[in-house]
């Protein structure tokens, strides 16, 4: 089993940003990441790490904002 772990810092939605010039990942780039994420990898937490409530066939991925 491989565990990743993914750290967002800000998403936005660039179409309705005041702030053009704040660095972000737009909301559209994140929710296609996250659909290749779950079809790739099993989205858990830390929690379910520690009391191994996972299952063992897919490579993991804990996400952090």
């Amino acid at each position: 089993m491989k565990l990743a772990i993914i750290t967002y810092h800000y998403i936005k939605n660039f179409k309705k940003e005041k702030f053009k010039n704040l660095n972000g990942l737009d909301i559209e780039v994140f929710k296609k990441q996250l659909n290749f994420l779950h079809k790739n990898y099993e989205i858990i937490s830390f929690d379910q790490i520690t009391k191994k409530e996972f299952s063992s066939k897919k490579n993991k991925v804990i996400l952090t904002f």
